[in-house]
């Protein structure tokens, strides 16, 4: 009798994202252990494998990329190296790199950066007509990017924070609640952003459940609620938004690696 091929389980989520529920849809089965004289405040290197969902448990979620973030901190405040890769059909990767020098406040709020994207082909060549490069800097109280040879100034209110950095400032905050504008992407202003500590009642749902609960969510305009799970030791392990997650995975670089040779030789199929 030929062998029957299983069915995918697409069943549909239909309720809340949880670490457990995202577990059983296969996203993650644990976390990098908290490396030696690990501390929030001070220099670390911390590596997400982005996972997209369908909104069913086991039909049509992969993995799309990876995000690094590298912080040191020295006299002249806090420094993020960031490096954000995604993946799209046939292999293509869109990879943005950025350096950004932040002051050494809650929000570590940006001062200058530079920021350059890339496009990759199916030969694994940069595409330089896609390519892009802009610097910015916070200059007398206003924020100005230069891109192409022209400048702009940005109408930016403050306080305000990028969006890469806000996992140390989540990681820092401990669920206290901050106001800022949003700097997404290093490009785009969104104003009317705020952190804070996940509601009382689902909080204890997760205690039941054994789950630390400690979750912090993001809120405002312009962009879906997004949510950064916390582990003892403070690291934000898992950032939720909507269909799109950041998990912790040591591995995550190589895993992407291994989904491109897979998708440009053919033997990966990349379902959207």
């Amino acid at each position: 009798m030929p062998h029957k091929r299983p069915e995918p389980d697409d069943r549909a989520v239909g309720g809340l994202l949880s670490p457990r529920v995202l577990a059983e849809m296969g996203a993650f089965d644990g976390f990098p252990g908290v490396p030696p004289g690990y501390n929030v405040a001070g220099d670390w290197s911390q590596t997400y494998r982005i996972w997209g969902n369908s909104g069913r448990f086991r039909f049509q979620n992969k993995d799309m990329g990876y995000l690094k973030i590298d912080r040191t901190k020295d006299a002249g405040g806090l420094r993020f190296a960031v490096e954000h890769l995604i993946v799209n059909a046939d292999g293509i990767e869109n990879t943005m790199r950025a350096e950004i020098v932040c002051r050494d406040d809650e929000l570590a709020s940006p001062v200058k950066w530079r920021l350059e994207t890339q496009f990759t082909d199916t030969s694994r060549c940069v595409r330089p007509e896609l390519s892009l490069s802009l610097e910015g800097a916070l200059e007398d109280g206003h924020v100005f990017e230069t891109c192409g040879g022209r400048r702009r100034r940005l109408d930016v209110r403050p306080p305000f924070a990028a969006d890469w950095c806000l996992v140390d400032v989540v990681q820092r905050c401990r669920g206290r609640r901050m106001e800022f504008t949003l700097l997404e992407g290093l490009t785009k202003v969104k104003a009317g952003h705020w952190i804070d500590r996940m509601e009382p009642e689902l909080a204890d749902r997760l205690a039941a459940e054994g789950m630390r609960p400690l979750c912090v969510y993001q809120i405002g305009h312009g962009i879906l609620p997004r949510q950064y799970w916390l582990d003892a030791a403070d690291r934000a392990v898992l950032i939720l938004s909507n269909a799109v997650m950041y998990v912790l995975d040591d591995g995550a670089q190589q895993k992407t690696e291994d989904l491109v040779v897979g998708l440009i030789k053919g033997g990966v199929h990349y379902e959207y």
